[in-house]
């Protein structure tokens, strides 16, 4: 009977991968058009955005470059749940 439970365990982790890689894959163009704009400044640890009507027009700091580009994505949401660290 475990190996019942197990196997649909299994089938469950795999199955939620599956859909979170095709989330990522599916936001991507989106969030990759973001991060391309953006510069990183090394000097003054911060990114900075051509002016845009989407992006912010100072410098913002690398967690919330991060908000923006997970956001343009699609996957914002996984921000709070996934802390930079």
């Amino acid at each position: 009977m475990s190996e019942i439970y197990d196997v649909g365990l299994l089938g469950t982790a795999m199955l939620r991968s599956w859909l979170f890689r095709r989330r990522l894959a599916a936001g991507r163009e989106g969030a990759e058009t973001i991060w391309c704009r953006g510069w990183y400044c090394a000097r003054c640890g911060s990114v900075h955005f051509r002016p845009a009507g989407d992006v912010p027009s100072g410098p913002v700091y690398l967690g919330e470059f991060r908000r923006i580009v997970w956001s343009a994505g699609g996957y914002g949401d996984l921000v709070a749940r996934r802390p930079a660290g």
